[in-house]
This record gives structure tokens, C-alpha cells and sequence, in this order.
């Protein structure tokens, strides 16, 4: 190679070189740059668009798991030891069981009751918390139903509550101005003592404090130890009292936002919101072909920050799995959810008047009655449960004629989200069972509606 050719190759491989440092400023700043699947690639930047101007806020998350959504967002609010959680009794199992696993990082862990948000603000009172994670309804025997209005009330009123009270800077000038020894010290020595603080915050290093502690010694007359024990006791206490913004967490996977938008439910009370959904369920038309999650919220900061962490993980959804999905999730979802929760709001009606307890948010007999049909009147989920009257002695054998009656028209199995009717009894109390509704036609519908009338006047 000549010496022009040379100086030529060099050129092309600085400029090369400058377009790679280009892609990853983008990919730390969570911009799209087609660089590498894990990063992003144009059919899943493609499918987030959709989905966000879908559900109405500025970018979604695709993941390849609705677990691997719900962990990513969690582990995006970056939890230190003694920060609290408040958690949902009637959150889904692993999700729980992966909150309870916080604790071996030092994260305090608190449990609520979803549908008492009055306990929970007597809680959020006295616990401080950093996050509260909870499900818009719960998919449990009680369905309970999270007032998200409400929580997000509660989620703005304590983080006033933190900016007044709780930042580093006045927690540790009420320590000095009540501490007897430093009350009577000079406003600059306090802001010398909060920049000595950020620093050992940042670094972890006690040289931090050796200035401030020499002027502590000088001004008061007190000695070395007892000066670094009035520095120790101060950083003790703005650790303890001090706390960050307080967010929220909530899974929508059984209602998705065609039937519940947390996003509307909330408004413009916070924005320190995220929503997590297992896609698997309502995203694909009733196919279920993949796993697949979903997370969102109004604060594009919270979802670039996930984005990072799902590029790191490896958790994205995989182009080979992207191919699964409908083009049109926005066009197809809407009818296909309302088709849902029409059936499986008839098909309670119907089990309710046979002598079932029936358990559907939406009918007269639930608890939340008046809430679930305040922000879903159509029907805010796609499956309830049911407790059979004592009529019916065997559960098993009631979904046997059940399934026989209905034969291809309905299915067993334990997910949700299907085209036909599914049943399923895993994991329930020796009378209940979980019927997840399909989104059949009214036509039929009426045939699933006719094998539940003929298996219970069979028994």
C-alpha cells in the first residue's frame, strides 16, 4: 500500500471510529441507533412507538418477559440499604418473592393491603417509604382493586412532604441548630459541614470531615474523639431520616390500559410512575406465542434509565421473537380487550344468579364494586374466580362436564388472554376456580354460556 492509500485507510477508519463513539453517547443517553439488537433495532423501536402513543406517554420498553420488565423497573429506582418498600399482599407470587428478596441488600420491606388506602397512608406515614409496588387489580381470589387516583394523591403529598422536610441539606442543619455544641456556630461552618457531607456520601472517605472536625475542636474546646463522635452521630441521623422521592410501581397486567390506563387514572398528580404489564397476555391478538413484557410511564428519564439496564441484561425482546407479534397491537387490542371484558362480565352475571360466590370486581357483590366501575364500566378485567355453591361437590369434576360440554370451545390451563374461554383450578382452595374469558364473538359466546348452564344441571 502506497503512502496515499495509507493516509486514505487511516481517514476512513477515524471516521469509523468517530460514527461508533457517536452510537454509544446515543446508547448511554437511551437514544435509538440501531447499533446492536440489545441496544435497540428498527422493528422494536418500531412496536414502542405504537405502543406508547397507544397508551399516551412518551416511550415503552419492550422486554422479553413480563418479569424481566418488573425487575428491570425495580431495580431502576436504585434502592439502597434502609430504604422501605411498600408491597402489596396481593401481588403475583414471584413478583413478591422477588421484593422479599430485597432484604438481603438491607431494603426494608412492608406489606399493605391494596384496597384500604387509608392503612396504607398511616403506613407511608410512619415507614417513609422510597417505593410502593402494587397491582391496578389483583389477580387473586378477591380481585382487590388498587384506587390509583388515590395512591398517586399519597405518592404527591409525601414527596411535598420529603422536599420540605427531608433532603440532606435541611435535615442536617436541624441536627446541628438543635445539637448544643453547633447551634451557635456560624451559617458558613454549616454549609461547610453539608459539602463535607455530599463528599463522604460520594467517596466514602472520613477525610472528608478532618477540616470540619479540627473547626468543631477549635470553636467548642471539646477533644478529638468526642468531635468525631458528634460527626458520626449527625451522619447517623440524615441517613436515617433522609429519603428520596417516593415512587410508584404498578403492575396492570390483568386489566392492560385498554381497560384501566394508569397513566389516565393518575393524571397530572405525579409522574413518578412506572407501569409494568406482562405482554403475554393481551398483546398478541390471543396467540400467547411468546413471553413478553412491557414497561411505561410520563418521565422519559425513568424509561431511559430502564432501557439501560435492559441493554446491559440482555433482557430486550428478540428480533426472532419480535416476528410473533401483530403489526397492528393498537388497532387489534382495543376490540379484542373489550370483547374480554364483556364476556367475562356476562359469564359472572350469569354464574352469580346459579348460586356461585363470584368474585369479578365489577358485579354488586364485590367490596370495590363502586370503584371498578367508576374507572371501568364496561368491565375491568378478562377473568375472575369462583367459589361453587354446595351444590357441587367436586371441583374436578365440574370442570370435567364443564370442558365436556363446552369440547374445542373451551380450554384448560392456567394463563389468560386466549381467544376461547380456558379454566383452571391450579393452585386454588379445593372449591375455587379461575376462569380466564376469551374474547369470542357474542355468537359464540353463547355457546360457552350454554356448557356452564348444562354442566351445573347435571349435578
Amino acid at each position: 500500500m502506497n503512502r496515499e492509500n495509507e493516509r486514505k485507510g487511516v481517514a476512513k477508519e477515524y471516521v469509523d471510529i468517530k460514527e461508533f463513539n457517536t452510537d454509544i453517547k446515543k446508547v448511554i443517553s437511551g437514544e435509538p441507533t440501531g447499533m446492536y439488537d440489545r441496544y435497540d433495532y428498527k422493528e422494536l423501536v418500531g412496536q414502542e412507538e405504537k405502543i406508547a402513543k397507544m397508551i399516551g406517554v412518551p416511550d415503552t420498553a419492550i422486554f422479553n418477559s413480563g418479569m424481566s420488565a418488573i425487575h428491570t423497573a425495580i431495580e431502576a429506582e436504585g434502592l439502597k440499604p434502609g430504604d422501605v418498600v411498600l408491597c402489596s399482599t396481593d401481588l403475583y407470587e414471584t413478583t413478591k418473592e422477588y421484593v422479599s428478596g430485597l432484604e438481603k441488600q438491607g431494603v426494608v420491606i412492608k406489606y399493605f393491603d391494596p384496597s384500604n388506602i387509608k392503612k396504607l397512608k398511616n403506613k407511608s406515614h410512619e415507614f417513609k417509604p422510597r417505593l410502593i409496588v402494587v397491582e391496578t387489580v389483583s389477580n387473586s381470589r378477591e380481585m382487590k382493586v388498587a384506587d390509583l387516583s388515590a395512591y398517586a394523591g399519597l405518592v404527591k403529598d409525601v414527596n411535598k412532604e420529603y422536599e420540605a422536610k427531608r433532603t440532606i441539606e435541611k435535615l442536617l442543619n436541624n441536627y446541628l441548630n438543635f445539637n448544643k455544641l453547633t447551634k451557635e456556630m456560624s451559617e458558613s461552618f454549616k454549609q461547610e459541614f453539608l459539602q463535607a457531607f455530599i463528599q463522604y456520601k460520594k467517596d466514602k472517605k472520613d477525610s472528608a470531615f478532618h477540616e470540619i472536625r479540627q473547626k468543631i475542636i477549635n470553636e467548642t474546646g471539646i477533644d478529638q474523639k468526642e468531635a468525631t463522635a458528634l460527626i458520626v452521630r449527625a451522619v447517623k441521623y440524615v441517613h436515617s431520616q433522609q429519603r428520596d422521592k417516593l415512587s410508584l410501581i404498578v403492575d396492570n397486567t390483568l386489566p392492560s390500559p385498554i381497560l384501566i390506563n394508569p397513566i389516565d387514572e393518575v393524571g397530572d398528580k405525579t409522574d413518578e410512575m412506572t407501569v409494568v404489564e406482562s405482554g403475554t397476555k393481551h398483546y398478541q391478538g390471543g396467540k400467547n406465542r411468546i413471553t413478553l413484557g412491557v414497561a411505561y410511564s410520563k418521565d422519559l428519564e425513568k424509561i431511559k434509565k430502564i432501557k439501560d439496564l435492559r441493554t446491559k441484561t440482555g433482557t430486550y425482546l428478540q428480533a426472532v421473537s419480535g416476528e410473533e407479534l401483530p403489526q397492528d397491537i393498537p388497532a387489534l387490542m382495543p376490540e379484542n380487550l373489550k370483547k374480554h371484558a364483556r364476556n367475562a362480565l356476562e359469564l359472572a352475571k350469569t354464574l352469580e344468579k346459579e348460586g356461585f360466590i363470584v368474585h369479578h370486581p365489577n358485579l354488586k357483590s364485590h367490596k370495590q364494586s363502586e370503584l371498578a366501575n367508576k374507572i371501568a364500566p364496561d368491565g375491568a378485567v378478562t377473568l375472575f374466580y369462583v367459589d361453587l355453591p354446595s351444590s357441587i361437590s367436586d371441583r374436578d369434576d365440574f370442570v370435567d362436564r364443564v370442558k365436556k360440554m363446552g369440547g374445542d370451545a373451551i380450554g384448560i390451563g392456567s394463563s389468560f388472554g386466549h381467544e376461547k374461554t380456558w379454566l383452571s383450578n391450579f393452585a386454588l382452595g379445593d372449591r375455587t376456580i379461575r376462569i380466564a374469558v376469551g374474547m369470542e364473538s357474542p355468537e359464540d359466546f353463547s355457546n360457552v354460556l350454554d356448557a356452564f348452564k348444562k354442566a351445573i344441571k347435571l349435578l
